[in-house]
């Protein structure tokens, strides 16, 4: 029997299922799946024992083990590298055989012994890991990153940092494992600009699982570079990202007040406050400082950086569906559009506004949707002047 192959071209999806049904049509294998590495693996029962074999495109047999209970391949193609499960000899609490699982090479070489209950492959090419303390994350080097005894952990796509949660608080790890910050943060989410990492705490941990969104729970909200340090500290009532250009935030101050929380009987799909009051909105740099102080019941950012959409006397109100982003909007008010200096560019005096295109449309009047049959202002972001 030779040995294994290296570098092997892909194959297109018709031609592996060509192959594929050649293999299959020999009898030998109950279960057959394409590495999408030039190699196949077959699994078959052989006296009682599973039986694995790594077979050519060629259908030759390159490698065969007994040691697995199962092997399978990855969802993503970027190396060659398998999960594997074996079997433990002891039974669950419904008399099922309990196994644990780990990582092989091509060559059926053990690079991650079973010690998992689950192994699950991940976006960025790390895996989440799974005890019965909790997940952990191993990183692309195949070692512990982080210890398993988190409830959630993502991967910073941009840094390879790790942002956990426990019970206790939220930490942040490097993709080498070095702890970074160590906090007790309720919630510490990336940010969609890369800028850093949105840090959230709240006491009412009750009411955020009911919420299913921190953005619908008292809290307060900061702002942390990548690093783990403090760029805005965590004293405001809501933050959401700025112009992605510029080092800023949108910030909430004031005495927030979120009512009168509802669920959608019998099933929960859908939360709602009706109303969130006595906050206001403006525009913070990374330093802290407001560069739009906060006196509009929302504030948003438009593609030009210099430019802000802003309603006055409105009434936020949060909802969200089962399985979709939650989403906060503005009920009533008036509104109108701002530079960064706080300097009036449309009269703060429109009932309605739509986006179109390179610019946004203003409307009076009474009707609850944006007609574009009726008199409407329009504001060319590109011409702020205008």
């Amino acid at each position: 029997m030779r040995g294994p192959f290296q570098n092997n071209p892909k194959l297109d999806p018709l031609r592996v299922s060509e192959l594929e049904t050649v293999i299959k049509q020999t009898g030998r294998y109950n279960d057959l799946f394409y590495n999408d590495h030039g190699f196949f693996i077959g699994s078959n029962n052989i006296n009682g024992l599973k039986r694995h074999d790594k077979i050519s495109i060629d259908g030759e047999v390159l490698l065969s083990s007994d040691q697995f209970r199962r092997i399978s391949g990855r969802e993503e193609d970027s190396s060659p590298n398998m999960t594997f499960s074996v079997l433990t000899g002891e039974l669950d609490a419904y008399g099922g055989e309990i196994c644990l699982c780990g990582i092989i090479d091509q060559d059926f070489n053990i690079i991650i012994p079973a010690i998992y209950d689950f192994l699950y492959w991940r976006v960025g090419n790390w895996l989440k890991v799974s005890t019965d303390h909790g997940i952990g994350a191993v990183n692309g080097l195949y070692h512990l990153a982080v210890p398993a005894v988190y409830t959630w952990i993502e991967m910073d796509p941009d840094t390879g940092n790790f942002l956990c949660q426990k019970e206790s608080g939220c930490d942040l790890f490097d993709e080498n494992g070095n702890l970074l910050l160590a906090s007790d943060f309720t919630e510490l989410n990336l940010c969609y600009s890369g800028k850093g990492y949105m840090a959230f705490k709240t006491d009412d941990i009750e009411a955020l699982e009911d919420a299913y969104s921190c953005s619908a729970v008292d809290g307060k909200y900061g702002l942390l570079d990548t690093n783990g340090n403090e760029i805005i500290p965590c004293i405001y009532d809501m933050i959401r990202e700025g112009h992605s250009l510029r080092n800023e935030v949108l910030v909430m101050v004031g005495d927030l007040r979120k009512d009168d929380l509802s669920f959608d009987p019998p099933n929960m799909h859908y939360a709602s406050y009706t109303n969130a009051t006595g906050g206001q909105w403006g525009v913070l740099n990374f330093n802290n400082e407001f560069i739009v102080p906060a006196m509009y019941e929302w504030i948003e950012s438009t593609w030009n950086e210099n430019c802000f959409l802003v309603n006055q006397g409105g009434i936020m109100n949060y909802s969200r569906w089962d399985h979709e982003d939650d989403l906060w909007e503005i009920i009533g008010g008036k509104w109108g559009m701002i530079n960064n200096d706080n300097k009036v560019l449309v009269p703060i005096e429109y009932n309605l506004t739509a986006n179109c295109r390179d610019k946004i449309l203003f409307q009076c009047g009474d009707h609850e949707n944006f007609d574009l049959e009726m008199p409407y202002f329009e504001f060319i972001l590109n011409n702020p002047s205008k």
